[in-house]
């Protein structure tokens, strides 16, 4: 029988604080079976992972694709993102774990307003090289969740977390040269959510341009100077997405993921499928999940 890909759940503790640091080498450490789950096969977290390599190098796979990883580097993992960490780690690190209700909770309107690697994971690349702020921020981190006072704990955790992800959101702007387009960002938001809303319903470019009240060729520049993808391209890149994650994470037949991705015939999502990766969804369902259960 085939196993589905676990979703792992915050764990809980003592302090019922919904942000925890946690060594790599001490995830290792731990019995499998407190686990629930085995941290080297793909597995989904409820919640948000800010895996940041202090010692050696290391790869990562983060939806499907696999990251070379080394000290100073700062690899962001989004709640929902399926990942794995390698065989036999050979490095060190540290795990910084939150949830979105404690990010929705603490933090302000403003401030989610700036952050876009939580919420645009499938159109930015999880990885940041050679950061260098990291280090001192973790120490902070560690230093509050340490202190004995509770007194505005996690009001303080929200501020030293919100700093962390800025200076990343900043990162990726300088080093993806668009600073110029922020004012453009919203409108590419909208398509961004639209698309994850009606990916389902609609594949059609031209359709997403007439809620946005663009043009198709609007839509396909604003579209390319963040992503370099036509609205097509990043619609469907969407979809696949979406169908390798429920080929994975689901019991569901290919049929009913077909019916689920919005495809009337199941023949249609098998040559779309197909098409994208040059190879059935069957295939690829068997093959990574033969990869999991090594």
């Amino acid at each position: 029988m085939r196993a589905d890909i676990p979703s792992i759940s915050f764990r809980p503790n003592p302090e019922n604080l919904q942000l925890e640091i946690v060594k790599v080498e001490e995830l290792f450490s731990r019995n499998l079976d407190s686990l629930n789950h085995n941290p080297q096969k793909p597995h989904r977290p409820d919640f948000n992972i800010i895996l940041l390599p202090m010692e050696g190098k290391g790869k990562h796979m983060v939806d499907f694709q696999e990251y070379q990883i080394e000290s100073g580097d700062v690899l962001m993992i989004a709640k929902g993102q399926v990942h794995a960490f390698q065989e036999n780690p050979d490095y060190a690190g540290y795990l910084l774990l939150f949830t979105e209700d404690f990010v929705l909770h603490y933090f302000s309107e403003q401030t989610l307003k700036l952050l876009s690697r939580l919420y645009n994971y499938h159109i930015n690349s999880p990885l940041l090289k050679h950061q260098t702020f990291g280090q001192s921020l973790l120490d902070e981190i560690s230093k509050e969740l340490e202190h004995d006072s509770d007194f505005g704990k996690n009001h303080i955790l929200a501020a030293l977390l919100s700093v962390f992800l800025l200076r990343l959101e900043r990162a990726n702007l300088e080093v993806e040269k668009t600073s110029q387009k922020q004012g453009q960002y919203e409108v590419f938001n909208s398509f961004r959510l639209l698309v994850e809303k009606d990916f389902d319903k609609t594949r059609n470019g031209l359709d997403y341009a007439a809620k946005l009240s663009l043009s198709y060729k609007s839509l396909n520049k604003l579209c390319k100077s963040f992503t370099n993808k036509t609205a097509k391209q990043f619609i469907d890149d969407y979809l696949m997405l979406e169908a390798r994650r429920n080929l994975l994470a689901s019991s569901l037949s290919i049929k009913e993921i077909s019916y689920k991705m919005g495809f009337d015939e199941l023949s249609n999502f098998v040559k779309f499928f197909k098409k994208q990766l040059s190879i059935t969804p069957h295939m690829f369902r068997e093959q990574n999940l033969f990869k999991g259960q090594d």
